[in-house]
């Protein structure tokens, strides 16, 4: 049985799924769900689960939250920072288009982490580098609690769920501990600690040709984000993650020289 069964039972699975919304419970998706092989409806990448989220199926593959137009798009030689990778649905889609590349996923979880690994190694992805840490803005060990939803939150944000201390880079000290000098994409979900990283590690903007990420605007100034964006060089969009949603997505990139 796939992992998502062990972990939760067959039938706890699919009730999970079935309190979706109906807009995303498409046969693929369900079909990954249940474990097989989900295939993308845009590029004809072929992704093989056995832990998936179906909703972020929906939000990154599908609906295409972080590349939302062609200045977005992975390229085939591309260096990828998926921040915040959760069981790694944007890390497989990228590293399958990045293939002569490198995407390097950052996961806190550690059951997140241990899905991350399943679905990396089922596929037989090798253009991957795995993280077990926390995203910061400082270097050092810092401590976050795992929700009962299966998300994390870092200290600060909140003291509900388990606490798990684990160790903390800055994104300038993951690029440095891989050695890489630039990065073409960086998709970012880390639930709020956003504004903390850009306060303390502004540096690593420089060698960053495109961003987008999930923003929470209940953890601070969405305006300050796109200011410094801006003063960094980029061109930014922003747009509502989802009708009515709290949430914000923000896209940044270098101009092209014609614009």
């Amino acid at each position: 049985m796939q992992l998502t069964n062990r972990y939760f039972g067959r039938r706890a699975a699919l009730r999970y799924l079935m309190r979706l919304p109906k807009a995303i419970q498409s046969d693929a998706i369900i079909q990954a769900f249940l474990g097989g092989t989900y295939r993308s409806d845009f590029d004809g990448l072929e992704i093989k689960w056995i832990a998936p989220n179906p909703q972020f199926m929906e939000e990154i593959i599908e609906m295409r939250c972080y590349t939302p137009n062609q200045f977005f798009e992975i390229g085939r030689n591309d260096i990828v920072l998926d921040l915040g990778a959760n069981v790694g649905t944007f890390t497989l889609w990228a590293a399958l288009k990045a293939v002569d590349g490198l995407v390097v996923a950052v996961e806190p979880n550690p059951s997140l982490f241990e899905m991350l690994k399943q679905n990396v190694a089922v596929n037989g992805i090798n253009n991957v580098i795995l993280l077990n840490a926390l995203v910061s803005d400082k270097d050092g060990q810092s401590k976050f609690y795992m929700l009962d939803s299966g998300g994390s939150v870092r200290e600060g944000y909140s003291t509900k769920g388990k606490e798990v201390e684990l160790t903390s880079y800055r994104i300038s000290s993951i690029m440095d501990k891989y050695g890489i000098q630039s990065v073409d994409f960086v998709k970012m979900d880390v639930e709020g600690a956003e504004f903390d990283i850009f306060q303390g590690d502004m540096a690593f903007l420089q060698h960053v040709s495109r961003l987008a990420m999930e923003v929470h605007p209940a953890c601070g100034s969405v305006e300050d984000v796109l200011r410094l964006l801006n003063a960094s060089g980029f061109t930014v969009d922003q747009r509502p993650a989802f009708p009515d949603s709290h949430l914000i997505y923000v896209y940044a990139r270098r101009p092209l020289s014609a614009e």
